[in-house]
């Protein structure tokens, strides 16, 4: 009887390799076309950054995409640069086509951050992360209002971190390898890694995939005459051209950033190396590796302590924060408070730097941020 008075909407469909319900179908197809309705309207928006560097970059790709590849434009990686080369092919509006290329990363991270949902909770429950992923406003902003990239290095982490959960640890940190060369804020994930394989959840050979990796991103500007040391030094570069202890983050040095003090950057790096290093000693025995939900809690850890206790941390430099909160606020209700505080200092820095409004003191979303790790570690390592 159940079967035969079954409403059409709930009934399943097969599509490929999986089942799924028809109001699962309406749901996703909805969700994808408001959100994309959203970061549309935000697509007229010109950010300082977009003004600054990213129109100037792309018109010189415009102009002489070879001879543009072959000299340093800005400090962003080549694997940006050869995106930007590519977009500048397609056509005249470097503006729509920047932000476009980072919302076709927001739906491709949707989908691995519901994958990343299905493996460890359900598959209903994933359907909903695919719409938690596409509304998170830090999200939203960075891509189609900001016109940055930071969701394609995050997209990529969110795929390793897929592969590592499928326990397919060279493919992990393939992926993660193309996120460290698209982006240097990869690296904040990086010591979560050298965690596992200190655990011989993940042998060494397969963090030969970085300089691999980075190595097979410079080759075409390395054969089109780009000096080797110019393509290594990028890193370098991005680390070295800001003075400031802090650009609008949410992060220790709020309460002493003074222009000039870059005495103090190698003493902040130290010092999160000191704490990190430290932290993990202590959850060495206590982190279970071959616990999907473990592995989701102390990497979320870790992105939360590394870029709030690193110098000359930006207000974008939080999103893969926001993200893995997220993800753990769906896995386990609890990580709830976590997840607003951290998302919620994050759009704050966000709304204030793109549109010059809803100011709130620094030094107060710092000890909001600090209350929100302070209480991740509780409720996850107290006992």
């Amino acid at each position: 009887m159940k079967g035969k008075y079954e409403r059409p909407i709930a009934k399943k469909i097969k599509l490929y390799k999986f089942e799924i319900r028809v109001i699962d179908i309406i749901f996703l197809f909805s969700v994808t076309f408001v959100s994309l309705l959203i970061r549309v309207s935000l697509y007229p928006w010109q950010s300082s950054d977009y003004l600054v560097h990213l129109e100037k970059w792309f018109l010189a790709y415009k102009n002489n995409i070879f001879e543009t590849l072959k000299s340093p434009v800005g400090d962003y990686t080549a694997m940006y640069n050869y995106i930007l080369a590519f977009l500048s092919l397609i056509g005249d509006n470097s503006l729509y086509l920047i932000k476009s290329i980072s919302v076709i990363f927001d739906f491709i991270g949707a989908i691995f951050f519901s994958k990343i949902i299905r493996k460890i909770c359900n598959e209903n429950v994933s359907y909903l992360a695919y719409a938690i992923f596409l509304c998170l406003p830090t999200v939203i902003l960075n891509s189609s209002a900001w016109a940055q990239c930071d969701v394609i290095y995050v997209t990529f982490i969110l795929i390793s971190f897929y592969q590592l959960l499928n326990e397919k640890e060279s493919a992990a940190l393939f992926f993660y390898s193309i996120s460290l060369s698209l982006k240097l804020q990869a690296i904040f994930f990086l010591p979560f890694y050298l965690f596992l394989g200190v655990k011989k959840k993940i042998k060494f050979r397969c963090f030969l995939w970085i300089p691999i990796v980075y190595i097979l991103s410079i080759i075409p500007m390395l054969c089109l005459g780009r000096p080797l040391i110019s393509c290594v030094k990028t890193y370098l570069v991005q680390m070295s051209e800001y003075n400031n202890l802090v650009y609008a983050a949410p992060t220790i040095y709020t309460f002493w950033d003074i222009d000039g003090l870059t005495l103090l950057v190698r003493t902040g790096v130290l010092y999160c190396v000191l704490i990190v290093g430290s932290l993990c000693y202590y959850c060495y025995e206590k982190v279970n590796v071959n616990t999907s939900k473990e592995l989701l809690k102390f990497s979320t850890l870790l992105v939360l302590i590394i870029p709030f206790l690193l110098p000359k941390m930006h207000d974008r430099y939080f999103i893969l924060a926001d993200i893995f909160t997220a993800l753990c606020t769906i896995v386990d209700r609890k990580y709830f408070i976590s997840f607003i505080i951290t998302c919620g200092c994050s759009t704050i820095v966000y709304i204030q730097f793109l549109f010059g409004s809803a100011y709130v003191d620094l030094r107060i979303l710092t000890v909001l941020m600090l209350i929100g790790i302070v209480y991740f570690v509780k409720i996850s390592y107290s006992k």
